[in-house]
């Protein structure tokens, strides 16, 4: 009797001293579940700028020192005055040293020039054509004539190509005094030259008034 009390006390002990060291009986820890990475938020697209609009440039009065008109003008550089009096004989060039000149959108050249004469309007114009010929290789004849009026006085405005451009000529003569309002364009480009040069020639004072 004793020996079997013995023997169920060391198997309550050997049970317990298991239990207590984690034996096969013990149920297993689970491992720490790994945490899913986060998701980057999406990247927010950065605001389109407005597009800013250009300001128009102010229109600029030019008062010619040697020609005696006045006249306004897109928002431009400033326009050159002539350097030198032209005497209605010496060959003329748009930069050249008798001209008043200003170069406008679009690769567009306006130049003046002018001296006293003797010659109607008709015949100035006649001799403004011939001019141009004899000094740069321009047809005799002009493809286009009309008449345009500069400050009231009529005058005859010649159109032709030449040199690859198309020019815009306008003679006048007033009180015997012969002017030529001039225009070089590229004959296609972004600007309409003729809708400018008459928008420029009906702002002309001719005589400028003081």
């Amino acid at each position: 009797m004793s020996r079997l009390l013995s023997l169920a006390g060391i198997g309550v002990l050997t049970a317990a001293l298991l239990a207590a060291c984690g034996g096969a009986a013990a149920t297993p820890t689970a491992a720490p579940a790994t945490p899913a990475p986060a998701t980057p938020a999406p990247a927010t697209a950065a605001p389109t700028p407005e597009p800013t609009a250009k300001p128009t440039p102010a229109p600029y009065e030019f008062t010619s020192d040697g020609y005696g008109y006045r006249i306004t003008l897109p928002g431009v550089s400033v326009p050159k005055q002539r350097l030198q009096a032209w005497d209605g004989a010496k060959r003329i060039d748009s930069n050249g040293p008798y001209t008043d000149q200003v170069r406008l959108p679009g690769s567009i050249l306006f130049f003046v020039y002018g001296a006293p004469t003797t010659l109607a309007t008709d015949a100035y114009a006649a001799q403004g054509q011939a001019q141009v010929a004899e000094w740069h290789g321009c047809p005799a004849t002009a493809d286009a004539v009309d008449e345009v009026a500069v400050s009231g006085t009529p005058g005859k405005l010649h159109e032709f190509l030449c040199q690859g451009l198309l020019v815009q000529k306008l003679m006048v003569v007033r009180d015997g005094q012969g002017l030529v309002l001039n225009m070089l364009a590229p004959p296609a480009g972004e600007v309409d030259p003729r809708a400018l040069f008459r928008e420029i020639v009906a702002g002309i004072t001719w005589p400028a008034q003081p």
